[in-house]
């Protein structure tokens, strides 16, 4: 990853892989200055096939989103996955 400074937006890769990934540094400033880079940001996003946000959803607003957080039927992880695959990722 190329080091600057002033950048609200970092491009970086796997050494063995092809794969572009982007990490979008504007949740926690504080005026309006980033949103001027929303066009280059929404780009980055629609060329990713998977996206990522911080978002508090602690918030009332944000009730619609928690909904979509659990499994349904009080299903957990355990129920979906293959065993061995639960297990790997049961050790974090």
């Amino acid at each position: 990853m190329e080091r600057n400074n002033n950048s609200l937006i970092w491009q970086f890769q796997k050494p063995d892989s092809e794969t572009l990934n982007y990490l979008i540094g504007t949740m926690h400033v504080r005026d309006s200055s980033a949103f001027g880079f929303m066009p280059v940001f929404q780009d980055k996003i629609n060329e990713c096939q998977i996206y990522a946000a911080e978002m508090p959803l602690d918030q009332a607003e944000y009730t619609d989103v928690n909904s979509h957080l659990l499994l349904p039927d009080n299903q957990t992880l355990s129920d979906i996955l293959p065993k061995a695959h639960y297990r790997r990722l049961n050790v974090f």
